[in-house]
């Protein structure tokens, strides 16, 4: 039986934020996080809502909505677009909102990928091709590169990665610059 998601055509809202300064790590800021995420779940067609801390204030929310229409009721509730004031006027320096259609999700057991010999023989090739990661990268104290970002970004750090030490893992402190996001919003 596959587990794979077909979801028809589920809308995902994409929240890139940054905090203003007197905003970060408050306690106020974290309760109306937490109030916006319990009254979402109480809306018909809410599926889900994953936060990610990025650094420096920055941040990542990504909401799953059944429907358009469940999208839009949302934005349009009272207490939301209370926060969305509060948001705009004073918690935020600066913010992105994507609205995405989702068309189909699956996950590594329901893949349909079927890997072959040539696949497998060019991973092996990739794999031996790639430099060997220091101990220092792996500790957050030596940068990755952002794939995106051009020289002059890395030559200035732009495009760097920071360690989350609570898990030793990297991640993206610049996943994308804002201006080549734009590049690919259509134009109204």
């Amino acid at each position: 039986m596959s587990t794979e998601m077909k979801v028809g055509a589920m809308y995902v809202a994409l929240f890139w934020g940054t905090v203003a300064p007197e905003w970060q790590g408050s306690e106020t800021y974290a309760r109306i996080g937490l109030r916006m995420f319990e009254r979402a779940q109480t809306m018909p067609g809410f599926v889900a809502l994953h936060k990610f801390d990025m650094g420096e204030g920055r941040e990542l929310a990504i909401a799953y909505f059944e429907t358009e229409e469940a999208m839009r009721h949302w934005y349009n509730d009272e207490e939301h677009r209370s926060v969305e004031t509060l948001g705009r006027d004073s918690i935020l320096a600066d913010y992105t909102i994507e609205i995405l259609q989702m068309t189909r999700s699956y996950t590594k057991t329901s893949s349909t990928f079927v890997m072959t010999e040539s696949d497998k023989d060019a991973a092996s090739k990739l794999l031996e091709s790639m430099a060997p990661v220091s101990p220092e990268s792996q500790s957050g104290t030596s940068a990755g590169t952002d794939i995106g970002a051009s020289e002059s970004e890395q030559a200035s750090g732009a495009g760097q990665s920071t360690a989350d030490t609570t898990l030793g893992l990297r991640k993206p402190a610049t996943v994308v610059p804002r201006s080549r996001r734009e590049q690919f919003v259509p134009k109204t």
